[in-house]
């Protein structure tokens, strides 16, 4: 019989229905959920006392709070009873929540303890028992991952409204971050099951800051562990975000007016900075990008703030700087809204204590626009090279409007 190693998900040949295998390849030792199932099924409860009987029939329905209870009842009458210690114990565990977490473990705990002492089989109670525990991880971890998943939609629900956004979605990040923390305290066997936690407890931590240090070193001690005693575990971290963007409330300049960059759509017409000529001109946007979640940073002038990723690059008195190089004294270059240029001393840069959703776009030629009122640079990445591409593309277009003023004169003279 084949089955799949719960630590580094390879297959292994187990030799028929067993308690628990050692995995040929990472040698993490797997408890077989199916065989312990597989012996309660064919447990005989003609001997059992009808709690003992209802609890089983409440277990099967997968109505586990009422099987506890009935398994509990049953262990009134027969103290004895290394099956219903199991029952029990196995029925708590599906009945465990962020309510509970800390308190039913312990009592899991016992019903494993005495149905050790009362069963002979005990690879059967001890393959039940790290059943039981990776049955909490498994329960609580959906918790996590379900309150993460709506963490993100309100995000977007809220994208024109970063402030509301990081308000509403804070309290399911920390849903998210306390269940990951009760894994962390109490681990399972499984090493896939707790890397999957663990991984996100780091993904959480890059997007948003301020979230629990202990949790966020527990899940990294967890991860470096694994490393270190099962090197040919693979594991791969969120890579950290490097998103060259704005949050969505930053207002991009526009023919018709300032816009928030969220409401910016492929085509529309913005203002962009020419630095041939040193004009504002009318540019199309070719392309609208969106990243769910990034760190941002605020950088003060004396007047206003800009937000931005540290990715970002804008153009300042020493020449296009990323802003994670900006420093205080560094003058920003700004277009005001007749199309001249200012400067603006910065201040500080300070980053945010919250991730939310950023944008970028790109325009059409010079690879510029004006957000928060400074000039920014589309890309990040080969930023020198595309602004020598727009600058010959520009100085192109002027040879040609030459060219063309001279033929309309010689038409003119004919």
């Amino acid at each position: 019989m084949r089955s799949n190693c719960s630590s580094c998900g390879a297959p292994a040949q187990t030799g028929g229905m067993v308690a628990s295998f050692k995995c040929d390849y990472c040698q993490c030792t797997t408890y077989n959920e199916d065989y312990v199932n597989s012996f309660l099924e064919k447990v005989d409860l003609s001997k059992f006392s009808s709690k003992m009987r209802l609890g089983k029939v409440a277990f099967e329905s997968e109505n586990y709070a009422d099987a506890a209870e009935r398994f509990k009842g049953a262990l009134e009458e027969h103290a004895d009873s290394a099956e219903a210690w199991a029952f029990r114990g196995l029925s708590l565990a599906h009945d465990v929540d962020l309510s509970n977490i800390h308190k039913l473990p312990k009592e899991i705990n016992v019903c494993f303890k005495q149905a050790k002492a009362l069963n002979s089989e005990q690879e059967l109670v001890e393959a039940a028992e790290h059943v039981a525990q990776e049955l909490i991880i498994a329960t609580v971890f959906r918790i996590a991952t379900g309150a993460y998943d709506e963490a993100h939609k309100i995000l977007f629900a809220f994208a024109d409204q970063a402030q509301m956004a990081r308000q509403q979605a804070g309290s399911q990040y920390q849903l998210a971050f306390d269940a990951c923390g009760a894994c962390l305290e109490r681990p399972s066997s499984a090493i896939g099951q707790m890397l999957d936690v663990s991984i996100l407890v780091i993904k959480m931590s890059r997007e948003r800051s301020g979230m629990s240090s202990g949790v966020v070193a527990a899940a990294q001690a967890y991860i470096d562990t694994v490393r270190r005693e099962h090197p040919e575990i693979q594991i791969s971290l969120p890579a950290e975000r490097k998103a060259a963007c704005f949050p969505g409330d930053v207002l991009v300049a526009t023919p018709r007016g300032n816009v928030a960059i969220a409401d910016v759509r492929a085509g529309d017409l913005v203002f962009v900075w020419c630095e041939l000529s040193r004009r504002r001109q009318v540019h199309p946007v070719k392309r609208v990008l969106r990243c769910d979640l990034a760190n941002v940073v605020a950088i003060a002038t004396h007047d206003t703030e800009l937000r931005a990723t540290l990715s970002h690059t804008l153009l300042t008195g020493r020449g296009w700087l990323a802003v994670r190089d900006l420093r205080a004294g560094d003058e920003l270059i700004g277009i005001d809204v007749n199309g001249h240029e200012y400067h603006r001393e910065v201040l500080a840069v300070t980053p945010q204590l919250k991730a939310e959703p950023v944008y970028n776009l790109h325009t059409a030629q010079c690879s510029v626009f004006i957000a928060g009122g400074f000039v920014a640079h589309n890309f990040t990445h080969f930023r020198t090279l595309r602004t020598f591409a727009a600058r010959v593309a520009e100085a192109q277009l002027g040879v040609l409007a030459v060219q063309e003023l001279g033929r309309r004169a010689r038409a003119a003279a004919i």
